[in-house]
């Protein structure tokens, strides 16, 4: 038996071309979801990205304060083993070189003489751009670079004395000292015997002209003249 074609009406041809205008609507709509999805996903993607990177940043710039501050550390007990050698406090470096000063009368800031101390050696390139800003107590009064011998019994009895007669000077903004932070400098009350910081990222290679305030905030050691008699009153 044939079959015969199933024959449409007019009505029915309609709703057919109506069915099928939806279906392709519906299929446009899905394309452009997809193309919307998509741009939010790369949007999240470029988010994450950045914000990994900051994380990166902070990471890599907190480890290089942790290393900072360990180098700090000790820089301060080379300068107490250089003070127990030679019964007093070493000079600033004044060209770089990472050798003593002429420790000229007044000259109380520059670099830590870090191959006079020991903790690296002149060929070091980085020494250079990385080393620690030095200060140390230096006044008319007293002086922990060249500790006055008169009436001593040597240099041991001496250092000891010039501690004692540090510990007990007044205040002064041009010697050592520290504070919480550096907008609390003009603030500070306490001299230190000597102070150091370390850079956490390059510095130029002008000698420091400015107060000699080292803020806690940085990577920095210190100690002070009753802290260094602790250690030396025994010598007397």
């Amino acid at each position: 038996m044939t079959r015969q074609p199933v024959r449409r009406t007019a009505g029915e041809r309609g709703n057919a071309r109506h069915v099928s205008d939806r279906e392709a609507g519906t299929r446009g709509l899905a394309q452009g979801f997809t193309v919307v999805e998509l741009a939010l996903v790369l949007v999240i993607a470029a988010l994450i990205a950045v914000s990994g990177l900051r994380w990166l940043h902070l990471m890599n710039t907190s480890g290089q304060s942790v290393a900072a501050q360990s180098q700090a550390s000790a820089a301060r007990e080379a300068v107490i083993a250089f003070a127990r050698a030679n019964r007093r406090l070493p000079c600033p470096d004044l060209i770089g070189n990472g050798l003593e000063g002429t420790c000229a009368s007044g000259t109380r800031q520059g670099w830590l003489p870090i191959v006079a101390l020991e903790m690296a050696d002149r060929s070091d390139p980085a020494m250079l751009e990385t080393r620690p800003r030095y200060a140390v107590f230096r006044s008319s009064a007293v002086d922990l670079v060249r500790p006055d011998q008169t009436g001593t019994a040597g240099p041991d009895q001496a250092f000891v004395r010039a501690l004692k007669i540090a510990a007990a000077q007044p205040f002064g903004g041009e010697q050592p000292h520290i504070a919480p932070t550096p907008a609390g400098c003009a603030a500070a009350q306490a001299n230190a015997a000597f102070a150091l910081r370390v850079p956490v990222q390059p510095e130029g290679r002008d000698l420091p002209t400015e107060r000699p305030c080292f803020p806690l905030s940085a990577p920095m050691s210190s100690e002070t003249a009753a802290g260094l008699l602790a250690v030396f009153s025994d010598r007397t």
